[in-house]
């Protein structure tokens, strides 16, 4: 970190190349005390010693769970078209995956440790987005949005709690799922459909999933948005930024013309606290503001690299952003003062 010396590499598997943007793994790794894991567009996952790259276990979605990969060809759909891109998460000693295949290994939880399945459940295709957790739901929900439907899981046992059927040409559903855990309610949505409210009611040992509301100056493309004291922000489909009240749908401001690129390849990757939000555009642009519901303000903008639908990593004070223009994916350390 401290001058971006390489200490070492591991492939995770071949080069992955589609229509859709540069080649390479989409899934930003994840990172926990001293491992890593890594999943490649094909549904290779590694588990990797931070400390030198060590494989310690993997998995493959189709030899082990039988997913399919078909490419872009004909009506294929979700991550069988352009590859798993939904990182995995971590919860507690879990390690939670959208395998996505439909034999009943939709979803697959594995001992972090080990590699060990814990359980597996869902009969869904995967589409782009990683799953989410709520501790504080009875049982504790997994929420995954999927090919076909946004689903909800008990998080202990994976029994399927829900789901709400979502169903679009070519299943390019990639934002990761906003919990508002206060209102019992799931936002998602994508470009066809619009910026969608899902209310959950209990029904037994099981809930029902209804739209509450819909907004379609919101729907999102392929940017995932973030939830913060009651509202969503995120990117809509005319290059625009948006504040939207969770628990109505209410469209609180629109911030017109936000990003400068074409509409199909508007995007944003946000890290945010509770009084500011940086913004990585896809043209390279850096903005930091100030996400409130009382309307925008821009606190600055600085250019620091070319086109970029990568998320960037913030550390004690340092920005880490990569270049999509570089031939060899140049990696750039920024300041923050």
């Amino acid at each position: 970190m401290a001058d971006g010396h390489e200490l070492w590499r591991a492939a995770v598997d071949e080069c992955f190349r589609d229509s859709q943007g540069p080649p390479g793994p989409r899934c930003t790794p994840v990172v926990v005390v001293d491992r890593v894991y890594a999943q490649s567009c094909r549904g290779e996952l590694h588990c990797l010693s931070v400390a030198d790259g060590r494989k310690l276990w993997g998995a493959n979605f189709t030899r082990d769970f039988g997913a399919v990969f078909v490419g872009e060809k004909g009506n294929a759909l979700g991550a069988t078209r352009h590859g798993n891109t939904g990182s995995p998460l971590i919860e507690g000693d879990l390690l939670l995956v959208s395998v996505g295949a439909t034999n009943g290994a939709g979803l697959v939880t594995f001992d972090k440790h080990t590699g060990a399945v814990k359980w597996k459940s869902g009969q869904e295709v995967a589409a782009y987005a990683p799953p989410v957790v709520s501790q504080t739901w009875q049982p504790a929900q997994e929420v995954n949005f999927r090919a076909d439907a946004a689903l909800g899981f008990d998080a202990a046992t994976g029994r399927q709690l829900w789901r709400f059927p979502l169903k679009t040409a070519f299943a390019r559903h990639v934002m990761t799922p906003v919990l508002d855990e206060s209102e019992n309610l799931v936002v998602l949505g994508s470009q066809p459909t619009g910026l969608l409210g899902i209310r959950l009611t209990r029904d037994g040992d099981t809930f029902v999933a209804q739209e509450t509301w819909k907004r379609t100056e919101a729907s999102p493309n392929f940017s995932s948005g973030f939830g913060l004291a009651r509202s969503y922000y995120g990117v809509g489909p005319s290059q625009n930024l948006v504040c939207v009240g969770l628990a109505t749908g209410a469209l609180r401001w629109n911030q017109e013309n936000w990003i400068s690129t074409s509409a199909d390849r508007a995007h944003a990757a946000f890290i945010f606290d509770s009084t500011r939000a940086l913004a990585l555009l896809d043209d390279g642009k850096l903005i930091l503001w100030e996400p409130r519901p009382e309307g925008y303000r821009e606190l600055g903008r600085v250019q620091v690299c070319a086109v970029n639908w990568c998320q960037p990593a913030l550390s004690e004070g340092r920005l880490y952003v990569r270049d999509g223009l570089k031939a060899t994916g140049q990696l750039t350390c920024l300041e923050l003062r």
